[in-house]
């Protein structure tokens, strides 16, 4: 095989196996006669590029999207506890209502219902009217 020949088929060679452009650019100052084929091998990387940007943009925002929903479910769960605290808490004060109507209806004095339902001493003058 001619020496030029050989040349060609190195070249050639050398245009598949590039890794960058910027081997592409290198085959193209050494081999004019390439620079079409280089070029476009060129635009194809960069379609190559910019699909794996898109891919790698789809990607971060998925995750995003997956963060955000995780934060919105980890909120409507604080939201829940925090409303079964604070109908606990409703229940519990309403009960010790309860327990100093009916103290007062038997008639105990003030101070024996503070110290049994922990309620302030003017709630239950509250109640006693």
């Amino acid at each position: 095989m001619p020496l030029e020949e050989t040349r060609e088929i190195h070249t050639w060679m050398s245009l598949f196996k590039a890794k960058s452009n910027q081997e592409l650019r290198k085959i193209m100052e050494k081999s004019p006669k390439f620079e079409s084929v280089a070029k476009q091998l060129i635009a194809l990387n960069a379609d190559e590029e910019i699909r794996e940007q898109v891919r790698l943009m789809e990607e971060v925002r998925a995750t995003q999207l997956t963060l955000k929903e995780e934060a919105r479910e980890q909120g409507r769960e604080e939201g829940r506890e925090q409303g079964r605290e604070e109908g606990i808490n409703i229940g519990i004060e309403q009960e010790k209502i309860t327990i100093a109507k009916k103290s007062i209806e038997m008639g105990l004095n003030i101070e024996h219902i503070t110290l049994i339902t922990g309620l302030d001493i003017n709630i239950i003058k509250d109640l006693q009217k």
